[in-house]
């Protein structure tokens, strides 16, 4: 898209279609900015125009260069449009006196304010052969109207000093306004890469809780093997087991071995008990060689 000022008109061209605005039917320039951060030039018009606001976005912008999509962009065109708008203003009353004087008729220019409160700029003509006046109401844009009567006089001087401060509290309050989003743009972006370590955590979590949902369901098996056997030789349990018992119910002395520890006397008469602790453990296979040899009985219990 590009922009351009031409024959005083605002032209748009958009590939092969080309629009053109009159400066003097606009009312007003500003600029809004989306979710996404992009910027748009927004125009309003006269209300005699019936048109809707023209929102021109700054990304689709080709020329001027100096239109970007930045804070810095959305200024400039704002700044290029008002001077667009004043320079055709002027042109235009420099236009209607550059008339009078050609046809040989005097002129006089005040400021007035009209009953409705709306400032004209009221220009009187004579005519310097009839000696006749004649009375011209010009409104912001340049064009001709009717004010509402009675119309007052006002002091010019003052009156532009008051618009010019005015013009320079909305430059402050847009400048904040510009400042406060570029701000919110950065809290955006520090939410973004906050939400991304939430989901990274929430995703840790789930991979957990699922672990433990696994855990939980081994735990949850009520039903279990039980085992006996009697010897009087070597017994190694290969099964890895949750719990044993040894009860030497001979008269000699047997041994028990458990692990990488030494050998350990079973007498006769006793018994030993082992419990892995509950919750699923278990002690690892061959973990426990019970000898009986010499022994008359050895009675071996344990469940797995």
């Amino acid at each position: 898209m590009q922009i351009a000022n031409t024959n005083n008109q605002l032209r748009i061209t958009r590939g092969s279609d080309i629009e053109f605005y009159s400066f003097s039917s606009m009312k007003s320039v500003s600029w809004r900015q989306d979710k996404d951060l992009n910027y748009y030039l927004v125009i309003t018009f006269n209300i005699d125009t019936g048109d809707t606001p023209l929102e021109i976005k700054l990304s689709d912008v080709t020329s001027p260069g100096g239109w970007a999509n930045t804070t810095a962009g959305i200024q400039s065109a704002i700044g290029d449009i008002s001077t667009w708008m004043t320079a055709t203003t002027s042109s235009s009353l420099l236009s209607s006196i550059l008339s009078s004087l050609q046809a040989g008729r005097e002129f006089e220019s005040r400021l007035v304010k009209d009953n409705a409160g709306v400032l004209w700029n009221e220009i009187r003509f004579m005519d310097t052969d009839t000696g006749a006046f004649t009375v011209q109401h010009l409104d912001a844009s340049g064009t001709a109207g009717s004010p509402s009567l009675p119309v007052t006089f006002v002091d010019s001087t003052a009156t532009l000093a008051s618009i010019l401060a005015k013009n320079t509290e909305i430059e402050v309050t847009a400048d904040d306004i510009l400042a406060k989003n570029t701000q919110i743009g950065a809290s955006s972006s520090a939410i973004e890469t906050n939400t991304t370590g939430i989901l990274a955590d929430t995703a840790a979590i789930d991979t957990a809780t699922a672990a433990i949902n696994t855990n939980t369901a081994t735990l949850g098996v009520a039903t279990n093997t039980a085992f006996m056997v009697r010897g009087t030789g070597s017994v190694t349990v290969t099964d890895s087991v949750k719990s044993i018992s040894a009860y030497n119910a001979g008269g000699g002395t047997g041994t028990i071995t458990i692990g990488l520890s030494a050998a350990a006397d079973l007498l006769a008469g006793e018994t030993v008990n082992f419990d892995a602790g509950g919750n699923g453990n278990k002690f690892p296979g061959s973990h426990f060689v019970i000898n009986g040899a010499g022994v008359a009985d050895i009675l071996i219990i344990y469940t797995y």
